[in-house]
This record gives structure tokens, sequence and C-alpha cells, in this order.
């Protein structure tokens, strides 16, 4: 949720695999029954482990940034991580931040800007909080798995 409107990221795209390989998302109001509000840790670190980007829930669209008309921009996850562009995540100071630049509030209602997150502070900030977070329900029984018959994931490396 971006503090300033109350809002959250809505991805606009549909679950699965998209059309065109690109999505918007957009500051909406929070609905916490809505799946195009979730999004999870994905693609490779530069070590090549979990994470360096935030993908929507149930599609293979990875946050890019912002775009014009204010918008973000998705775009097909680069798993391997070595898309910088969607090496977006949530700081501990609570901005959605890649590298010096950071995704917040644009002005007009319900609108998203990039910029630089120095840039922000004249504008109040652009801080977000996790709303409504869950864990899916097929990570709960991976895990559920994984502790009770450990000797399936032996070879996974896990």
């Amino acid at each position: 949720r971006e503090e300033q409107s109350g809002k959250c990221l809505k991805f606009e795209g549909q679950a699965g695999t998209s059309g065109t390989g690109r999505e918007g998302a957009i500051l909406s109001d929070c609905n916490e029954n809505d799946d195009r509000f979730f999004w999870h840790l994905g693609n490779a670190n530069s070590k090549g482990r979990c994470c360096s980007g935030l993908r929507a829930w149930n599609t293979d669209q990875c946050l890019n940034g912002g775009q014009g008309g204010g918008k973000a921009i998705t775009g097909i996850c680069n798993v391997a991580g070595t898309d910088n562009s969607q090496a977006w995540a949530l700081s501990s100071s609570g901005q959605l931040q890649r590298g010096s630049t950071c995704l917040g509030h644009g002005g007009g209602q319900g609108t998203l800007s990039e910029g630089t997150c120095l840039s922000f502070r004249s504008r109040g900030g652009a801080r977000w909080s996790k709303f409504a977070q869950r864990v899916p329900l097929e990570t709960q029984l991976y895990e559920k798995a994984f502790r009770e018959r450990p000797e399936i994931f032996k070879h996974l490396g896990r």
C-alpha cells in the first residue's frame, strides 16, 4: 500500500502468460480478495539465489518501473535475474526501490511516478507497506510436505 494515497499497486493484466509480454500496473483502492493486488518475490539475484524482483501473482510478469501516464509497466520475468530493470524490492525503510530509483505517488489522484528516491522527499516521501499479506496455499502445501517427507526433497538441493 502506498502510504500517501492509501492505494495499492494493482496489476492490470490477467492471470497466466501475458499475450503481449508487457502489462500495466496502477494505484487502485486496495482489495484483499483480488489476486491482481498480490505481488511476490521473483527472479534470481546476482548470486543465483532468490530474489531480485517483484512478480505479479500467478503471472509471468515482473515490475519494470514507471511509465508515462501515471502507470507502472511490467515485463516477462527474467528469472535468471540479468535484467536490472526488474531489480525492484521493498526496502527496510518502506521504499519501493531499484538502486537509487523509487516508485511512488505521482502527484495526481491514483498516479504513479518513478524518480530518484531523493526527489520524493519534497513530495512527502515514497513509502509503501505490505497489505493483506498471506502465504499462498501452494507454499503451505509444499512446506508441509517438506516437513513431513524430507526424503522426497533430498535430491532437489534445498
